[in-house]
């Protein structure tokens, strides 16, 4: 016997989504309960009918679906057509399976044979033994458990129609939505409140192969609006991604080769736990080999160690041993460093990790990127040690000593630590070529004597 049918009839009435169809529901409830079965099954039918019919409406007036309104056309022209004809009710089902979604085929059927019955208990049928067709207790408690089940606490928003309106609306909007705070207040505002679990783990399903499988200019267009909506999904539903994506490990470890679309992916696992672990074994090497020795992809993938500080912390002794392959753009760095920054306990390793891989720089252009990406924001944030670590690992990189933006940002910097320490130097215009005396003054500066030989303050 299935869970469900465990549950109390009672209990399922009071999960009935319309309080008009519950309203009615009770009254056919009465008729089962005082004995009077022919009357239940033809007030179920017309309850049925009417839910299926109100939840069309519903679609139509609140989300402008254009199926629900392409099939109520449909349905009214069938009723000026032929008023008295009852084919319209059997279209009704039919269309609930075929186009909207609501039911499958084994419930589209038991409904045709609860449409059956009806007409043998509203129609003067005589048994053989000169009695009216009357159908028995157990079969009319089926079929009420079946409508209920099947139908009525199914809300409205259980339609394929709708995920395709959410991805039409997300694609609409895409302009206004830039950030992911845009998208969730978005989504709940006009679609997840009326979703089920059952509908928002589908809607789950079919963004994750939107982003992470399918390639075309329609999904390659709307990907980082998309991405940015599966994200909102997985933290709303109740079973957590991880779990979704065990149970279905074959169909979610279908991933592009796609060096973009692996990107996202990585970062995906990232911020949401446990996600890389549930992928397949085929998923899990596709991904490793992107990553590869490339530090900056090796930093999006924070689910590699067993915390965000362990990940810091290999990422800096990765860059100390040297030489890495990290190219140019150092997002990923950038991605790892604002992850740790916030916390008192990583921000110190965070700007280590900048200042060694600054150092480490193996051009010009290379080094003024990472000066801008992973310098320059944190400089006003570092311990006076690190200023010092810094003027070392300038004075032993002609590529970072010698390129021609250093005058200005090693102005700047040396001004910054003036302000922040209550140093006093003579340092003329904010311009501080490394190797001039008045830089070599700033290098004393970061100095402290704290015992007879010299040296630094901290480890």
């Amino acid at each position: 016997m299935s869970v469900a049918n465990d549950i109390p009839l009672d209990d399922l009435v009071d999960g009935i989504v319309s309080s008009h169809s519950k309203e009615y529901f009770r009254e056919v409830y009465s008729s089962f309960n005082n004995g009077n079965y022919r009357a239940a099954i033809v007030g179920l039918w017309s309850v049925a009918v009417f839910d299926l019919h109100a939840k069309l409406c519903h679609l139509r007036d609140l989300f402008a679906d254009k199926v629900a309104s392409e099939v109520l056309d449909d349905l009214a022209q069938m009723n000026r057509t032929n008023p008295k004809s009852s084919e319209w009710e059997t279209r009704l089902v039919e269309v609930a399976q075929a186009r909207v979604g609501w039911i499958d085929i084994p419930t589209r059927d038991l409904l045709k044979n609860l449409q059956h019955q009806r007409h043998l208990a509203a129609h003067p049928v005589i048994s053989a033994a000169g009695e009216l067709a009357t159908p028995s207790r157990d079969e009319v408690r089926a079929k009420l458990r079946l409508v209920l089940e099947k139908l009525l606490t199914v809300p409205a928003t259980a339609t394929s129609s709708l995920d395709i309106r959410v991805l039409e609306d997300l694609a609409g909007y895409s302009t206004f939505l830039r950030t992911k705070d845009d998208v969730a207040q978005f989504l709940r505002s006009r679609f997840l409140k009326h979703m089920s679990s059952t509908h928002l783990e589908r809607l789950f399903r079919s963004l994750w192969k939107l982003v992470f499988l399918t390639e075309n200019d329609d999904c390659d267009i709307n990907r980082g609006i998309n991405f940015m909506a599966l994200s909102v999904v997985g933290e709303r539903i109740s079973q957590r991604p991880p779990a979704l994506i065990h149970a279905e490990q074959g169909y979610y470890s279908r991933i592009s080769a796609n060096s973009h679309l692996l990107h996202m992916l990585v970062v995906f696992c990232a911020e949401t736990h446990g996600v890389f672990q549930a992928l397949g074994v085929d998923a899990q090497v596709a991904i490793s080999g992107w990553i590869g020795d490339d530090l900056g992809r090796w930093c999006y993938a924070t689910f590699l160690s067993p915390d965000i500080g362990a990940h810091l912390s290999a990422a800096l002794e990765r860059v100390k041993a040297g030489p890495v392959n990290c190219s140019v753009d150092v997002q990923g760095v950038v991605y790892l460093m604002k992850c740790c920054v916030s916390s008192d306990r990583l921000a110190d390793d965070v700007h280590r990790l900048g200042i060694e891989l600054y150092g480490a720089s193996e051009s010009f252009s290379v080094a003024d990127a990472r000066y801008r990406h992973l310098v320059e924001p944190f400089v006003g944030e570092w311990r006076e040690l690190r200023y010092g670590e810094f003027i070392d690992i300038s004075m032993a990189n002609e590529q970072v000593l010698w390129r021609r933006r250093a005058r200005t940002e090693y102005g700047e910097v040396a001004k910054l630590y003036c302000e922040r320490f209550g140093r006093k130097l003579s340092i003329p215009d904010a311009a501080v070529w490394p190797c001039s005396d008045e830089y070599v003054e700033f290098q004393k500066s970061v100095f402290v004597e704290n015992d007879d030989a010299g040296g630094r303050t901290g480890p």
